[in-house]
């Protein structure tokens, strides 16, 4: 297969540094690139190794797939750029095994933030009892962590939203690339990134604890204090025996809606301070292979031709905080035109009074539908009482708009699911 490229009607790009950057590949260099959009008529690549401003463009091929890397042979500088594919298949099954390694570390650890959501919540309320278990290092770091969460009021524009949805932490990755990229020092703090610093602060402490405690246990047994020694290590060891009672180690693997009920927090009857850090430091890890999770299932393929991006959105409140899940899914069938092209969103929250609300906004010819699932009966019927004026508002803002309509229940599960086999058959 041949690639041309770059071609900067299909895809946005600055000539001048598309320029420059083809002057510096040479024939016969080895290149790698990353399918970036695929139809029917067309494959869009980028290139990612080395880093360029190049857009590759090529006819359409049913053996690729979105997320898919390719090794590529610089034929002839051009113009046009001209590339040959290499060892597609190698490729498209190392692609599969990193991504297949990665849900394997993955999926045993990552579970809902709402656990810890409901600890920071507790320790950003002032109160005497947290000083006496917590360092104020980390009491100061947590209300940082969760302040710096959006409020409700950031959410009520869509601006507001790109932006929460921007500093939710799962575009980390691409920042700290464009960081390098433009040979800059600064990044900007998320909400990854300051759980990360959080998490840091944790391990710093716990591993001081560890080694004042190896020292203690030293001096001791050169003093013959035997007794005491022993004496403080099954109190020790009660206080673990009780908390592993008390806070189990749950496991989720898939997109649930139980996920977002809001938690009691779990910190406030630990009293023991390395007990209480290590289940924050448990908590902050779980939440961030929660957001790892998410952006690889972005990858794995999907049997309905879809293309699927996942958030978890906090929310902070004044009486706590509730996470909303957002699901962004594009049509990639092959059969789609750019009049029919289908995009939607898929938002669900589970908040008090209301209870467990699901949403979903597609745009198909042109047009807006909705359809709301309710799992409260007294909600199903405030949402019925409202949908005319929301739609009549809506084609008022002259929004064209197909059908808004509201169900009880809960969302229905697709028929087929994102799921690949993570297991390794041959021993």
């Amino acid at each position: 297969m041949e690639i041309k490229g770059p071609n900067i009607n299909s895809y946005p790009a600055q000539p001048s540094t598309l320029n420059k950057d083809i002057n510096q590949l040479q024939t016969g260099q080895i290149l790698k690139a990353v399918v970036v959009k695929l139809n029917s008529e067309k494959v869009l690549f980028e290139l990612i190794e080395p880093k360029r401003s190049i857009t590759l463009e090529a006819s359409a091929n049913s053996s690729l797939k979105q997320g898919q890397i390719l090794s590529l042979q610089v034929v002839k500088l051009g113009p046009p750029l001209s590339l040959n594919v290499l060892d597609n298949n190698n490729t498209l099954m190392k692609s599969t095994n990193t991504l297949n390694a990665a849900l394997r570390v993955v999926i045993p650890k990552q579970t809902s933030m709402s656990q810890l959501l409901s600890n920071l919540h507790y320790l950003s309320i002032p109160n005497a009892k947290l000083n006496k278990t917590f360092p104020q290092q980390i009491l100061d770091l947590s209300r940082v962590v969760f302040q710096r969460l959006p409020g409700i009021g950031d959410i009520k524009t869509a601006t507001g939203i790109k932006n929460a949805l921007m500093s939710s932490g799962i575009f980390l990755e691409q920042q700290l690339q464009n960081t390098i990229l433009n040979n800059s020092n600064i990044i900007k703090t998320d909400t990854r990134t300051s759980l990360l610093r959080l998490a840091t602060s944790i391990r710093s402490l716990l591993s001081e604890s560890s080694s004042l405690s190896d020292k203690a246990s030293t001096l001791t047994q050169k003093l013959g204090s035997s007794l005491a020694l022993q004496n403080s290590s099954s109190a020790i060891k009660n206080q673990l025996t009780n908390n592993t009672t008390l806070i189990p180690h749950t496991l989720k693997q898939q997109h649930t809606l139980n996920e977002l009920q809001r938690s009691p927090t779990n910190l406030a009857n630990i009293q023991h301070t390395n007990l209480a850090l290590n289940e924050l430091l448990r908590n902050i890890e779980t939440s961030l292979a929660k957001i790892q999770h998410n952006q690889l299932q972005h990858f794995i393929p999907d049997e309905q031709s879809k293309t699927n991006w996942f958030f978890d959105l906090p929310i902070r409140r004044e009486d706590g905080s509730d996470l909303f899940r957002f699901k962004f899914s594009q049509n990639n069938s092959s059969n789609k035109t750019k009049e029919n092209n289908e995009w939607s969103v898929t938002l669900s929250f589970d908040l008090e009074r209301l209870g467990l609300i699901s949403v979903q906004i597609y745009l198909r010819d042109n047009k807006i539908g909705a359809t709301v699932w309710a799992k409260k009966q007294d909600t199903y019927q405030l949402f019925n009482q409202h949908i005319s004026s929301l739609q009549k508002q809506m084609e008022d803002s002259g929004i064209s708009v197909s059908t808004i309509r509201c169900n009880k229940g809960d969302i229905p599960k697709a028929e087929t699911s994102n799921s690949t086999n993570i297991l390794d058959e041959k021993v």
